[in-house]
């Protein structure tokens, strides 16, 4: 299995498999064509306009075309891209356009550039993008819902907002940049780009180079919400560097296990976009619940042979019914060190109709999508939750783009992945049992997805040929289509 060495933005060197987790932080969106609103700045704001007034970036024309070059020669389907007409378009176009776009405007157009592949590893990384403009944030923040965007903390001129569904942004419907952001999002399908519009709230540099708001960059943002009580509620946010922190969350309720999951934390997690821990629980008289958040051990405390004992442990025991297995929160790592997990439970009493049921969402990404592909490929294994935020087949382990200190910070995927069938063209994994998350069940502190794990009857009989063609089952052919869509 191939395997890269590679120098992480935290400055050491990495092991990476099919994705390093640290590539959750990006962003690539460009939203061409939408009417852009003024928006008044603050009189208040008048002092820091002249230190962070949108600055046209020094001269790129050189990065941007070793970029290209970049992409075309490292990608899987490098020489394909370098035979497309569309791709040799927007690369000519960004190119040519680098040196007269603004430091907001031009990590956006690269990474538009490189959305061409749609393997969600390829792109730019938004947090590590230089200039005081991509330091800003806002007062709010948010989950991404199957039936909206919420926001669930908040502090001063966000307060208001506590609890709303987003409803607009510089007057413009969410549900209008959602869906251009996902058409120009570097996934194979909607799912990733679902996820990943947390970041539409998250990085307000990235609204000023959509276009969607104008002026400076702590120029105040219109964001509208509406109340569970169906009231709507409007504030005007500032960015600044301290907008995230100290931010008062929204009050819900919060389910036993979830509070016995949130225990069960062996070290900090230094990535704010994830909350993620690998533990091994039982529910009740023969169920063993597994959370695996993490294909990797530099995240916690508890290294990953241990947690991998006591999987083991509860595989070897004697009265276990079944066995669900959890990847809702499971962005990526080192796809090596599930295999002989993986291994392991195929070879167990679990494996079986009714016997073993696995957990994804959007969320689903990389390594995780690799052990997800390998369970539907070799075992009894019954899907429930939303749909994986990657394809069966598809391209990882990317390898940084190097350049010098100030520069653009990207990345493009090295290998290509097989795990499915190559008669395999799904974008995602659907579950067979579809449970939405929605906004209701967050605030009530309830888990649909396992609840629906837990009372699943599985009528198949227990025959290999349904193992045959796993990609043709009739659950493949669902809709899901969140609010946007």
């Amino acid at each position: 299995m191939a395997t890269d060495r590679t120098t992480s933005l935290r400055g050491k060197p990495e092991k990476m498999h099919t994705c390093r987790r640290d590539f959750a932080k990006f962003v690539a969106l460009a939203l061409p064509g939408l009417a852009v609103p003024a928006l008044l700045t603050s009189s208040a704001l008048a002092q820091t306009e002249r230190t962070l007034a949108p600055t046209v970036i020094k001269p790129r024309r050189q990065e941007a075309e070793d970029l290209r070059r970049f992409a075309e020669a490292t990608h899987p389907d490098g020489a394909a891209a370098a035979a497309n007409p569309e791709w040799r378009q927007s690369a000519d176009a960004f190119i040519d356009s680098a040196d007269r776009l603004t430091t907001t405007q031009y990590p956006l157009q690269a990474m538009r550039l490189l959305s061409w592949f749609k393997d969600g590893h390829t792109g730019v990384y938004a947090t590590a993008i230089a200039g005081a403009e991509w330091a800003l944030r806002l007062p709010v923040g948010c989950k991404v819902f199957f039936d909206g965007i919420y926001i669930t903390s908040a502090k001063d001129e966000g307060a208001p907002l506590l609890g709303a569904r987003l409803v607009s942004i510089a007057d413009i419907p969410i549900e209008m940049i959602a869906r251009r952001f996902a058409e120009i999002w570097p996934a194979a399908g909607a799912p990733l780009a679902h996820r990943w519009l947390i970041l539409l709230l998250g990085l307000p540099a990235m609204l000023h180079g959509l276009g969607l708001v104008v002026g400076t960059p702590d120029a105040l943002i219109r964001v509208k919400g509406q109340l569970p009580d169906g009231n709507d509620v409007i504030a005007d946010l500032r960015p600044r560097v301290d907008a995230s922190k100290d931010r008062s969350p929204l009050f819900r309720r919060k389910s036993a296990f979830e509070l016995y999951a949130k225990a069960q934390a062996y070290g900090p997690q230094p990535n704010p976009t994830e909350d993620g821990r690998n533990f091994v629980h039982r529910l009740g008289s023969g169920v063993v619940y597994i959370s695996l958040d993490r294909p990797g051990s530099d995240d916690f405390g508890q290294p990953f042979d241990v947690f991998d004992a006591h999987v083991s442990a509860e595989l070897a025991r004697k009265n276990g019914t079944r066995l669900i297995i959890d990847l809702r929160r499971n962005g990526g790592g080192d796809n090596t060190l599930c295999e002989p997990m993986r291994k392991r439970i195929q070879r167990s009493a679990f494996n079986r109709p009714g016997g073993l049921y696995v957990l994804t969402a959007p969320h689903t990404f990389s390594a995780a999508q690799n052990f997800a592909n390998r369970l539907e490929r070799e075992t009894f294994a019954v899907f429930v939750g939303e749909p994986t935020g990657s394809s069966p087949n598809h391209c990882g382990d990317a390898k940084h783009f190097p350049h010098a200190d100030g520069g653009l910070p990207a990345q493009v995927s090295t290998v290509r992945w097989s795990d499915s069938s190559p008669f395999d063209d799904r974008v995602t994994i659907m579950p067979d049992v579809l449970i939405p998350s929605v906004f209701k069940d967050y605030l009530a502190g309830r888990d649909a997805a396992l609840e629906a794990a837990l009372a699943h009857k599985d009528q198949r009989p227990f025959d290999d040929a349904l193992l045959t063609t796993p990609w043709t089952r009739g659950s493949q052919g669902q809709a899901w289509k969140p609010f946007w869509m």
